[in-house]
């Protein structure tokens, strides 16, 4: 049995004039396949992957498959975080699916595990472009935070983007742009996804885990995150007047938006 699953555009790019720099990574893929019992499998196919900087910025790819002649399974795992000319590129495309044909046990399962350090040495404002897909019993999780404690020992870095897909059978599918200030320092983008697919539990002979995100960085008088900085950016400025933590509409983040942030629209107009 062949089964397409369906796939994510991913980006297979390494810039040399990207605005961030990355420094380290580490990463794990895990992918399994068996067929028949479990303490006497017909058969049984697995393979591990430590994922260094080389890996996860280049499309790595796993796969693990079974057919005894009576029963099916397949596993595989594939993704990437790329450092691009306009910032982020992330992907994964996981899954697999497991059928018997008289009764007898199929399992498959992918784990994929990757984060990457990247500097930015100045402050930035980014557009995050994000897509989440998961079904049967799969997982997908990403996250984009600043290392280190900002404000002492006991103030670690919050994410300015977090997200996660968790399925239970019916397919879950999220997708969405958020714009976000991204300031100067050393930061971690990490992603994540795993399934587990079982003839024998119906609903979870199939599982999807997909995600894919953009982080792009856009001038820092671009409120809204477009590509553009016009009179649109500048009312919005003007409209959130005053006191403001962790609004859009304060450019440099100093919980005021006032006089300086009008002055980076002009600058960036």
């Amino acid at each position: 049995m062949v089964l397409v699953l369906p796939t994510l555009f991913h980006v297979a790019l390494l810039a040399t004039t990207a605005p961030f720099t990355p420094t380290n990574a580490g990463g794990s893929t895990y992918v399994i396949s068996i067929t028949g019992p479990w303490l006497e499998p017909t058969c049984q196919e697995y393979n591990s992957q430590v994922l260094g900087l080389e890996e996860i910025l280049n499309v790595f790819e796993d796969e693990a498959t079974c057919d005894d002649g009576i029963s099916t399974t397949h596993a595989f795992t594939t993704g990437q975080i790329a450092i691009t000319e306009t910032g982020i590129a992330a992907f994964v495309d996981g899954g697999g699916y497991a059928f018997d044909g008289e009764g007898i046990d199929a399992f498959s399962r992918h784990d994929y595990l990757a984060t990457i350090d990247f500097d930015s040495e100045v402050d930035r404002r980014v557009r995050i472009d994000w897509s989440l897909y998961a079904s049967g019993l799969g997982s997908v999780l990403t996250t984009v935070k600043r290392l280190g404690n900002i404000g002492g020992p006991n103030d670690p870095s919050q994410p300015i983007f977090d997200l996660a897909v968790n399925a239970y059978i019916d397919p879950i599918w999220d997708a969405d742009v958020f714009v976000r200030r991204l300031p100067a320092g050393r930061w971690r983008c990490t992603i994540m996804s795993t399934h587990q697919s079982h003839s024998g539990q119906k609903g979870f002979e199939v599982g999807v885990a997909q995600l894919e995100h953009t982080v792009t960085v856009v001038p820092l008088g671009d409120v809204d995150g477009n590509g553009e900085v016009n009179t649109t950016d500048l009312l919005a400025v003007i409209g959130a007047w005053g006191a403001c933590y962790d609004c859009l509409e304060d450019l440099d983040g100093d919980g005021q938006v006032g006089v300086s942030d009008v002055l980076q629209v002009i600058a960036d107009w």
